[in-house]
């Protein structure tokens, strides 16, 4: 269960990174793409300074360029990997204030961050939206599922899903269809606690599974027994 708490925590997190990002995103791409009271022209690197914080390397890159027969040496808010000294480069400047200026080229770096905010969004939702999902999964099967007592097989990790390095448990169940002779294979919901043990004192040798009648792969395999022994151990 204490893992269940941790993969909700991180969905939160990654909700709440997505709601900041997102709009503060938007409207600098928005500020970033009105061009109004801007003008392009073009301007020449004349220095690029670099400077180490003991983690990253930081360069400050410096430009000349002219405005109404005047001319200004800026440093830009930005740098790219292909700047050089003497290489010329187009920026845009504020007529009301020439000095502040940037290159024109990284205008579309700003669209990163509504982006990733988007991304962590959407994946702090789906985190979040997936027990819920499940449990109206659960609600329906019960409901309207054909009940099968599925005989328990073992219990096995799930190595395509892990959290802080570890592998949840599921039980595992297999159970014959009368109707074409086919062995189906039943899986639970991922456990973090092993329930070899209580299944073993138990002595719990079948499953309770709903399964859609119409879709065989739909299931659910009922083990609210088998959690609440696990949680009074």
């Amino acid at each position: 269960m204490e893992k269940n708490k941790v993969v909700t925590a991180i969905s939160v997190v990654f909700l709440i990174i997505g709601i900041i990002l997102t709009p503060l995103g938007v409207v600098m791409t928005i500020n970033t793409f009105n061009t109004d009271g801007q003008e392009e022209t073009t301007a020449i690197i004349t220095n690029i300074i670099s400077h180490w914080d003991g983690k990253n390397r930081y360069h400050d890159t410096y430009v000349l360029y002219e405005v109404d027969g005047q001319m200004y040496e800026e440093r830009l808010g930005s740098y790219a990997s292909s700047y050089s000294i003497g290489k010329e480069i187009t920026v845009l400047y504020d007529k009301d204030d020439p000095s502040q200026v940037n290159a024109k080229g990284t205008r579309w770096g700003v669209m990163i961050m509504p982006a990733l905010g988007l991304i962590f969004g959407g994946i702090g939702l789906c985190i979040l939206l997936i027990p819920l999902r499940n449990r109206r999964k659960k609600e329906f099967l019960r409901e309207n599922g054909t009940l099968i007592h599925a005989p328990y097989k073992r219990t096995e990790l799930n190595r395509n899903y892990s959290v802080n390095g570890r592998h949840p448990f599921r039980i595992v169940c297999h159970w014959r269809d009368p109707e074409d002779g086919r062995e189906l294979v039943f899986r639970s919901e991922n456990l973090w606690q092993d329930p070899s043990n209580v299944i073993e004192e138990q002595n719990i040798t079948t499953i309770t599974v709903y399964m859609d009648p119409n879709k065989k792969k739909r299931y659910i395999m009922d083990i609210d027994r088998i959690l609440e022994s696990m949680e009074e151990a």
